[in-house]
């Protein structure tokens, strides 16, 4: 993971903050790497506890992952070499930018979202909207909960992004055999998808492997989160999201429905 000095911007120029890069994000332009580290280091300027600053400007506008063109282009190209033109899946969507950009890239992908975020979303209640989806879908999102997506088209890959912490979600598309899931979000330890999925062999009293090692899966982290930029990071340190890829090693009577999957 590529680790940032902490360069802070010349406080001359500070009038130029926040309008680097537009909220809501970029559904005409995808920005570079630079432009987002950018905006990063100057909206982190103005102090962690004020309005513009960087967590707080994508907190409001519930915004996850900070897709760049050289992230989407790596993660495009590792979908490509591994599925070619087959069908990927994203469910837990959203607003389905992910699945915009990748198709820009090539990617032959559906994107589909349960739709939950936008009933809490009108409740305007800040609780149950703080870990949700944007307001606004700017792509073709099919509403489907995940589970019933996966059955419904079959894919060999499915994506997932940002899956709401503590759903068990990762460990149900396990459940459904793909060959291949791709997770991207804070990773072990951190807020995304359900401490099952990850395991604990920590704890000495109670170990409980990973899901996915039970499920017979192997884990590799992709080598793309050189370009990885969430929420939570810092211009000196943009490590705290991971892009995880899951293949399945065994095959089992869920690898046929008509015809073996490649």
């Amino acid at each position: 993971m590529k680790v940032y000095e902490d360069v802070r911007a010349d406080p001359k120029h500070m009038k130029k903050t926040v309008e680097l890069i537009p909220f809501p994000f970029y559904y005409k332009k995808l920005p570079t790497f630079q432009n987002v580290i950018t905006s990063l280091k100057e909206r982190e300027e103005i102090g962690p506890s004020l309005e513009d600053s960087w967590f707080t400007v994508c907190h409001k506008n519930n915004i996850f992952q900070m897709w760049n063109k050289e992230y989407v282009d790596a993660l495009s190209k590792e979908i490509l070499s591994l599925v070619g033109d087959d069908l990927v899946l994203e469910v837990a969507a959203g607003d389905g930018m992910l699945s915009h950009w990748l198709r820009e890239y090539g990617v032959n992908i559906k994107a589909t979202d349960n739709m939950s975020w936008h009933q809490q979303n009108d409740a305007h209640d800040d609780k149950k909207r703080r870990f949700h989806r944007p307001t606004q879908i700017h792509s073709e999102v099919e509403e489907l909960d995940g589970i019933s997506a996966i059955r419904k088209y079959n894919p060999r890959m499915v994506i997932a992004s940002w899956i709401e912490y503590c759903s068990e979600l990762d460990c149900e598309i396990l459940d459904e055999r793909p060959e291949y899931l791709i997770l991207i979000g804070e990773g072990n330890g951190g807020c995304t998808g359900s401490t099952k999925f990850w395991g604990d062999e920590w704890n000495e009293d109670n170990k409980t492997p990973a899901y996915w090692t039970q499920k017979g899966y192997s884990e590799k982290e992709l080598d793309i989160d050189v370009w990885n930029i969430c929420r939570t990071d810092y211009p000196w340190n943009h490590s705290h999201g991971s892009t995880m890829l899951y293949t399945r090693l065994l095959c089992d009577e869920k690898c046929f429905e008509g015809e073996v999957k490649k």
